[in-house]
């Protein structure tokens, strides 16, 4: 079964997207500092902290299990992204 963790999200609209080119930094309304959604399957879990342990490998520790409500609630959530040009 597939297993993610969202660090960052957002969305763009559809001209910022075609816009977009190598090198440019796309700025996400999720801060670094809220601990990420862990997806098992696609679908939102639980919640983690990020870090990064000495070998270099980006882990999570989980946190939280999610509620239906606010899996749900996180499954429908949207974030502006900023396409900031190079």
């Amino acid at each position: 079964m597939p297993i993610a963790a969202e660090f960052a999200s957002g969305s763009i609209n559809i001209d910022d997207a075609r816009n977009v080119r190598v090198g440019d930094v796309l700025e996400m309304e999720t801060s670094t500092k809220e601990p990420t959604v862990i997806c098992v399957g696609g679908e939102p879990k639980f919640r983690g902290i990020p870090f990064a342990p000495k070998d270099g490998n980006m882990t999570v520790k989980v946190s939280e299990v999610l509620t239906p409500e606010a899996a749900e609630t996180l499954k429908n959530r949207s974030r502006r992204v900023r396409h900031l040009s190079t």
